[in-house]
């Protein structure tokens, strides 16, 4: 399975959000499929956290609260 963002950087603005969307490839398996974030600051989110079953593309949304401090972050959507 493969999972791609259609975006490798973006800008999420304090106290609001960036649609990111997300295409699978499907091997073997047609379940629902967890995302996480990893190496984020605390306080940002990803919604929703499941790609659901059967499901190959979906837009996701990534949050940042006003108490995030401004700077460049690497994470990754596990």
């Amino acid at each position: 399975m493969q999972i791609v963002a259609e975006h490798a950087a973006f800008t999420i603005p304090q106290d609001g959000y960036q649609s990111l969307p997300l295409t699978v490839t499907r091997v073997d398996y047609n379940g629902p499929i967890e995302l996480a974030l990893v190496g984020a600051p605390e306080g940002v989110k990803l919604e929703p956290t499941t790609i659901p079953e059967a499901t190959n593309s979906i837009i996701c949304k990534l949050s940042a609260p006003q108490s995030v401090p401004r700077g460049l972050y690497s994470f990754t959507i596990a």
